[in-house]
Parts: structure tokens; C-alpha cells; sequence
């Protein structure tokens, strides 16, 4: 073999692979990166679109919040009952009393008159007589069927928060028992009390509070006798009670809770 021929041989020779660099596997790299990180922006997207389409297509029922319990539904307060003493339990004084509010509260005789009457089917037989004001409270009363009786309605205001107030009343009129309560949406609380005795043996009344969130408070008291504001110029702490031949209190629970609401919302 002559120099010609080993040279033609030698140039036959398969070239030697490229030579991969630095940059050339950054490239890559970076290839892939994008390649994956377009694919999972991708299956974001599709999720993303199929929750809005199946919340278009959900139901309109499904996005609304179930409907409150009305307030002459409360329940029943989980409070352990007091042991009563000698057939009674103890008045126990509010932390933070009540105040009494002059002259600063939306409402009048006139008002609580008007609640009464516009309650309209609720008390079918229910006859209201002429409304009494005084200061910060009004008193209505009220007959029907089974006799006449009373509604009161005082007005004031209360420290802290609705829940905090109504819990530090708890006690009023030396009950034994907590009664029931309701919570509206703007926080008010409608606190029903269970059945206490009057100064008079055969009378009884039922209070139900209403705390409202702007911090005044509502006291409706309903009795099973009437009551009468005295004459102008004395004080409004003092009243007349008439007892009557009523026997039970002339609105029932569910009665009194919507009164409480028309006050809360209303008054």
C-alpha cells in the first residue's frame, strides 16, 4: 500500500461525535423546563374551567344560605337550671345594669300600639285598648277570649355585646330556668324568659329582651293583668296593677317572638 492509499484510508474513517457542551445541556434543560411547566398550566386551566362551569350549571339553591330559623323558634338555652331554696331561687343582680334611656329611642306608645294591631292574623281575637307613654316606656293593654292582660314595653341601653348582656340577665326575676334565645343576623339577641310571679299572688308576667346591636335594649313584658301609668308629672317607676280574670298570658311564645322581631327591626 502506497502513501496515496493510506491517506484515502484514513479519511474514510467515521468523523468522531460531536462534542456536547455546557451550553448545549442548559439549552436542553431549559426545553424541558418550559415543555413541563406549559403542561401544568394547561391542567390548571382545565380545572380552573371545569369548577366555573360546574358552578354555572350548579343548582341556584345550592349557592344560597340556608334560611335562618325565625326568632319565636329559639331554643332552649343549655344552661344548667338553678336549685331553687325554699321553693324559689334568688334574684341575682346584672354585672353591668340596664340604663335607663330618655328621650334618645325610636319608638312611642303609638308604635307598640301599631306592632300589636299589625300583627294582624297572628292575634285574630285580640283586642288592643289605648296605649299609655311615659318616658321610656309605653304600656298597652290588651283582651281576648279569655280575659284582658297586659303589654309593656321599656327601653334602654346595655354594656358590651348582645351575647354579653343577655348572659348577664339570665337570672332576672329570681328564675330558676334560662329560658330560650334566638340570634338574628346583625347579632341582636331575642332572649324569651320563662313565666315569673308579680308582686300580686294571682299575677304572673313573661319578659322577652331584645339586645339589639346598636346597643339599646328592649324590654317586652306581657301579664295576665293590666296595668295603668299614673297620672302626668309622677314617676314612671310608678304604676297601678289591675288584676283581672285572666288566667294565662295573652300571647303565646311564638306570639311574643314575632313582636320581639318587629321590635328589633321596626321600633
Amino acid at each position: 500500500m502506497n502513501i496515496e492509499e493510506e491517506l484515502r484510508g484514513a479519511l474514510d474513517v467515521s468523523a468522531p461525535p460531536p462534542m456536547t457542551t455546557l451550553d448545549d445541556v442548559l439549552r436542553r434543560g431549559k426545553r424541558r423546563v418550559y415543555a413541563k411547566r406549559g403542561g401544568a398550566a394547561f391542567s390548571a386551566l382545565a380545572v380552573v374551567a371545569l369548577i366555573g362551569l360546574a358552578t354555572i350549571i350548579r343548582p341556584v339553591t345550592d349557592s344560597v344560605p340556608p334560611a335562618l330559623s325565625p326568632p319565636w323558634e329559639m331554643t332552649p338555652l343549655s344552661t344548667p337550671a338553678r336549685v331553687p331554696l325554699d321553693g324559689s331561687c334568688a334574684e341575682v343582680q346584672r354585672t353591668k345594669p340596664l340604663t335607663v334611656a330618655f328621650g334618645d329611642a325610636a319608638f312611642d306608645a303609638g308604635n307598640l300600639a301599631n306592632l300589636v294591631k299589625n300583627m294582624g292574623v297572628e292575634l285574630p281575637a285580640v283586642q288592643v285598648g289605648e296605649a299609655q307613654a311615659r318616658n321610656n316606656e309605653a304600656v298597652l293593654n290588651v283582651r281576648d277570649g279569655r280575659g284582658e292582660g297586659s303589654l309593656r314595653l321599656w327601653v334602654g341601653k346595655f354594656a358590651g355585646t348582645p351575647v354579653e348582656a343577655a348572659d348577664d340577665g339570665l337570672w332576672d326575676y329570681g328564675l330558676c330556668s334560662p329560658g330560650m334565645r334566638g340570634v338574628l343576623p346583625d347579632g341582636t339577641v331575642l332572649q324569651l324568659q320563662p313565666q315569673h310571679s308579680l308582686d300580686a299572688a294571682a299575677a304572673f308576667a313573661q319578659v322577652l329582651f331584645v339586645y339589639r346591636a346598636d346597643g339599646s335594649v328592649y324590654r317586652i313584658q306581657q301579664a295576665n293583668s293590666t296595668l295603668k301609668l299614673l297620672s302626668a308629672g309622677t314617676s314612671s317607676e310608678r304604676r297601678e296593677l289591675v288584676l283581672t280574670d285572666q288566667v294565662t298570658l295573652p300571647l303565646t311564645d311564638e306570639q311574643m317572638g314575632k313582636l320581639g322581631l318587629a321590635v328589633a327591626e321596626g321600633v
